[in-house]
């Protein structure tokens, strides 16, 4: 079977290596393609309608944490301006 081809967006380095060791252990082999990366949320914050456009060419994984927020649902709804696409998997790391 071949690679699932996939992009990653994530703030740093640390986020990025861990989205690879879990697509690493999955069962389904993945191909990461670009990795979208800048310090701190507010570039993937931004970018987040882009990514969820990007979805429907190439599956897109975005990691991103709570930061000051108080739970991922109210970061999500705020981050996206429509609906999201399947193949836009955005996680939300929480303490």
């Amino acid at each position: 079977m071949s690679p699932v081809p996939i992009h990653l967006a994530v703030e740093d380095d640390l986020s990025e290596w861990v989205l690879r060791r879990i697509l690493h252990d999955r069962p389904v082999s993945y191909a990461v393609g670009p990795v979208f990366k800048q310090r701190g949320f507010g570039y993937l914050k931004k970018q987040c309608s882009a990514f969820n456009n990007l979805a429907r060419a190439c599956p897109v994984l975005l990691l991103t944490d709570l930061d000051s927020r108080s739970c991922a649902p109210e970061l999500l709804e705020d981050w996206l301006d429509g609906p999201r696409h399947p193949d836009f998997l955005l996680r939300v790391a929480v303490r």
